[in-house]
């Protein structure tokens, strides 16, 4: 078990809230894992393949689940710049979504470019940024 497990561990005993540790793996099988998480996903995720376990874990409506301490990514500020802040203070939505999500259809096969660039994300993303 690593320190992670453990400190989760602690830290649901003293709030008085269920621990579950589930499977990271597919009966140990990653191969097995990733070909079923691509499936899922339509092959949209490049990694995340312990999502799937835990997600039939907590598939129980009354389930709850808490991921990462501190906000994690969110308050990470992994995709946090000068240049970004600027943006946004601006209120140049439009400019700083096409930097947060620079032309993902790149990285798709290209008989699926033409649905990429149908489903444009710009506008729901831009609305997002608006929201503040």
């Amino acid at each position: 078990m690593g320190p992670d497990v453990v400190v989760a561990e602690q830290l649901c005993a003293a709030v008085g809230v269920p621990h579950v540790v589930t499977p990271t793996l597919e009966d140990g099988d990653i191969v097995r894992t990733e070909l079923t998480k691509n499936e899922l996903t339509s092959f949209q995720a490049l990694d995340h393949n312990w999502c799937w376990p835990v997600a039939q874990a907590i598939a129980d409506s009354e389930a709850v689940t808490y991921d990462g301490l501190a906000g994690d990514i969110l308050s990470a500020g992994l995709f946090q710049n000068d240049e970004h802040t600027r943006l946004y203070r601006a209120e140049r939505f439009d400019e700083l979504a096409h930097r947060l999500a620079p032309a993902v259809r790149l990285l798709m096969p290209g008989h699926a470019q033409g649905a990429a660039i149908a489903a444009d994300p710009y506008p729901v993303l831009i609305e997002e940024l608006r929201r503040k």
